[in-house]
């Protein structure tokens, strides 16, 4: 049977085993923990669930066969107040440290309210911080601490309940096995608080988790460092100076923990400013097609009849089916901008954005634009869209430049036709255009794309990736060993 399956098959069977597990695990104690805590005094209730968390994800990862190993010996969270920090390759970091460094610790998480069930009731009941990150963590949760209130409720744990924090100055889940940018907020704990930082790199993780659904048995490794020392503030290293050096600090020592594979390779290009990122919008930024909801929204606010709307969504039907090429389809789909002035389209499109886009970004792709943003890459974005709502993802993501669907004006009103359609070949046009007008070098640039369209913009550059992609695309980037990113 298990030659049947194969070694990816076992993986996966015993990935979902450990899902189910964890799931189970954290359902079957639920009941008895609602009950239990009625006769427990509301202020120990929280270090209840920690206690019982704690004990769970120990024995959880015991039956899994993770064995963790550690490089030296790590300062414990209850002899002095200290701030654990670590990079983040997995969903599981924060149960693992959690399940050894014991349930004294307060952890920073995600959001509560993005939690699925019924690990939004545990981090409500431990009482963990939960911080809104991004943008995309505002919309979606509105009962989550803003990133100021995140920090002050950990600084009071460390100086008036004398806890240790956990920190993953990340922010997010790495993507591709390399670490993201490091937030400052790590840094502005320890200094608010005097607290000493103790950096851990939890390596291997790759091995254990080698993507998807699947999962191996096999020993986690902790690297250990000793305790960083903190900066001496005075009139000339103000706060904010402090900050800036330490968080610096806190990530060379970081990356010198980690392998050489965690590290991206053009962290430390000395011309990062020459490092382009080329981006499509509709279902790689955007989940769906921008367009489409913007008709939409059009519609309902009494802009366009409904008869247009209806006729788009007919020819959208028609090419899906095979009987409409695309570059038709967008033509036209485009005739609705006819008699707008694109001043008055991109005054309603600021709203539309706020409103109905940004909730429905790919999560994923915009922490991977924050890196490049804060390493010094330029943003591009490469897409059909029209002009006045590609402004609007191109403020959001502060992309330096677009290149999109042309279209015709006469007295300053929109035809409906269009001059330059931005797809397939002419992606990779625009793309060359930029780099040249830009002082692009596309040897060391990025491009990511969904859709077959986008494979000429994508074969423009050095690095290649492929977001949710549709099946073609997906097959082209299997074949040539381009990275995916779901």
């Amino acid at each position: 049977m298990l030659r049947l399956l194969g070694k990816s098959g076992v993986q996966k069977i015993l990935g979902i085993f450990l899902r189910l597990l964890f799931i189970g695990g954290h359902i079957v104690l639920l009941p008895w923990l609602l009950l239990t805590e009625r006769f427990v005094v509301r202020e120990d209730r929280p270090r209840m669930w920690r206690i019982a968390a704690h004990g769970l994800n120990q024995t959880i990862f015991k039956i899994m066969g993770l064995r963790i190993h550690q490089s030296g010996k790590i300062p414990s969270p209850t002899e002095h107040v200290r701030l654990y920090i670590s990079n983040h390759p997995t969903m599981i970091d924060g149960f693992l440290f959690f399940s050894f460094l014991g349930p004294e610790l307060i952890p920073l998480t995600a959001p509560a309210e993005l939690q699925k069930f019924p690990f939004n009731i545990w981090f409500l009941k431990m009482d963990v911080v939960d911080v809104a990150r991004d943008a995309y963590d505002a919309v979606h949760c509105t009962r989550t601490n803003e990133q100021r209130v995140a920090l002050e409720k950990l600084i009071q744990y460390a100086t008036k309940e004398k806890k240790s924090l956990l920190i993953f100055p990340e922010g997010h889940v790495e993507w591709g096995g390399e670490v993201h940018y490091i937030h400052t907020g790590a840094a502005r704990v320890a200094i608010s608080a005097n607290i000493p930082i103790v950096p851990l790199a939890l390596t291997n993780m790759d091995h254990i988790f080698p993507g998807g659904l699947r999962f191996r048995p096999g020993p986690i490794y902790i690297n250990v460092s000793s305790e960083m020392k903190l900066p001496t503030l005075s009139k000339k290293t103000h706060y904010r100076h402090a900050v800036k050096m330490y968080s610096q600090e806190i990530a060379d020592r970081l990356y010198g923990m980690l392998p050489h594979r965690a590290i991206p390779t053009d962290l430390y290009d000395k011309n990062p400013e020459r490092i382009g990122v080329f981006v499509d919008i509709d279902r790689t930024l955007y989940k769906y097609y921008s367009q489409q909801t913007f008709l939409k929204y059009l519609q309902c606010h009494g802009k366009v009849s409904s008869l247009v709307t209806w006729q788009i969504i007919g020819h959208l039907f028609l090419e899906k089916i095979g009987l409409l090429p695309h570059e038709t389809l967008m033509k036209r789909a485009y005739q609705f901008t006819a008699g707008w002035k694109e001043a008055e389209l991109a005054k309603i499109a600021e709203p539309f954005f706020q409103t109905e886009i940004i909730k429905d970004l790919v999560h994923n792709l915009m922490v991977v634009m924050k890196d490049h943003s804060e390493r010094g890459h330029q943003i591009f974005l490469i897409s059909e869209v029209i002009p006045p709502l590609a402004r609007q993802f191109q403020k959001f993501f502060k992309a330096r430049d677009i290149a999109v669907t042309s279209l015709e004006k006469k007295n300053g009103l929109y035809t409906g036709l269009v001059n330059r359609l931005c797809f397939g070949e002419e992606k990779a046009v625009q793309v060359k255009r930029l780099a040249k007008k830009y002082t692009i070098d596309l040897e060391k640039s990025y491009a990511y794309g969904d859709s077959p369209s986008d494979i000429p913009m994508l074969k423009s550059v050095k690095y290649k990736i492929a977001v949710r992609p549709k099946p073609a695309l997906k097959h082209e980037a299997l074949l040539h060993n381009w990275h995916i990113l779901h």
